[in-house]
C-alpha cells in the first residue's frame, strides 16, 4: 500500500473511536532514529501525530506517551507531516480512561 493511498481524509471507519489530545510524546524507530511528535489524536488501538521523519508503511515504532509509557505500534501511513499508526497491543481501558481524563479535549 503506497503511503499517500491512505490518509486522514480518506479513513472513513475505525475500529474503535479517535479522541482529540494535544500532547507532545517520543517516538522511536530505533535506537538511532526517535523524534519529538505531537500526538492529535489516540485510540485504544492507534494514533495520529504530527512527524517530521518518513517511515514506511508497515514499520515497527515505539511512542512514548504520558501516563502510558512506551507503546509498541506499526505505521499504517505517513505523508505530509502526518502519521497514522496501529498499536501492537490495544491500550488498556482503565489506563485509556485515565489517559483521557488527563490529556482529552474538546
Amino acid at each position: 500500500m503506497s503511503t499517500a493511498a491512505v490518509s486522514p481524509e480518506t479513513i472513513e471507519s475505525r475500529a474503535t473511536p479517535r479522541f482529540p489530545v494535544s500532547i507532545r510524546g517520543v517516538l522511536v524507530e530505533d535506537a538511532a532514529i526517535g523524534e519529538h511528535v505531537d500526538v492529535l489524536n489516540v485510540a485504544r488501538l492507534g494514533f495520529l501525530a504530527r512527524s517530521r521523519l518518513h517511515r514506511a508503511t508497515g514499520v515497527a515504532i515505539r511512542v512514548y506517551l504520558p501516563m502510558l509509557g512506551p507503546c509498541e505500534a506499526h505505521v499504517v501511513w505517513n505523508d505530509k507531516g502526518l502519521l497514522g499508526a496501529r498499536f501492537a497491543d490495544a491500550i488498556d481501558e482503565e489506563a485509556f480512561e485515565a489517559f483521557l481524563a488527563a490529556h482529552r479535549f474538546g
